[in-house]
């Protein structure tokens, strides 16, 4: 079940007079146990209305099954993030594995803006105390929504805390599998997020960039 633990609001507020920063208007967090069949779907959020960014974040158990570009979706920066402009109303998408034996963790994140997109991933097996990668956008500065994600994969620990500077969207849920969100307004090209707190096991983590 969802928790949020301070989770806030983006500001929405432009800086310089530039494009208000992009906010997280709603997400869902799906996943499959190991053996599932390679057509995963992931359920989204209720409510996607045209011109919405809909980002996914797929992650997998260790191993070398493959995630494919799900119809209508673009790759992000070579990760297993995808994103695409919602056309409104979707209810799933469905992303395809190229093996079936292995349990996957999927964010489906939805933003009111987002002009440009690109994302880092880090995967350990196993780790303590996740930390998702440093991203340097290729744009540059400007009003930034940088996305700090945290998914378990296989054997994991779930989220006791948040990247101490990620204050905005920090929520964690528990079903299917450990899931871990929070995020940050920068003005600037790179953000580090802080570490996740978490106890030792596999996990993928994403930094995700959104242009205003």
């Amino acid at each position: 079940m969802y928790q949020t633990l301070g989770m806030l609001v983006g500001s929405g507020a432009g800086g310089g007079g530039a494009a208000a920063f992009p906010t997280l208007v709603s997400h869902s967090h799906d996943g499959s146990p190991g053996g599932a069949g390679v057509n995963r779907t992931c359920a989204l959020p209720g409510g996607i209305v045209a011109g919405q960014i809909i980002v996914l974040a797929v992650s997998l158990a260790p191993g070398s099954v493959t995630v494919a570009v799900p119809s209508g979706f673009a790759r992000v920066s070579g990760e297993d993030v995808f994103s695409k402009v919602a056309v409104g109303g979707e209810t799933s998408v469905t992303y395809v594995l190229s093996g079936s034996s292995l349990a996957s963790n999927v964010s489906a994140l939805v933003f009111d803006s987002g002009s440009l997109i690109e994302a880092a991933s880090f995967e350990a097996t196993p780790g303590t105390n996740a930390n998702p990668p440093s991203l340097t956008v290729s744009w540059g500065a400007a009003n930034n929504l940088f996305m700090a994600l945290y998914h378990k994969t296989g054997i994991g620990s779930g989220v006791s805390n948040y990247p101490s500077n990620c204050p905005l969207y920090r929520s964690i849920d528990t079903t299917p599998d450990d899931e871990g969100v929070a995020g940050a307004e920068s003005l600037l090209a790179t953000f580090d997020p802080a570490t996740f707190t978490t106890g030792s096991g596999n996990y993928n983590t994403f930094t995700i960039g959104l242009r205003g």
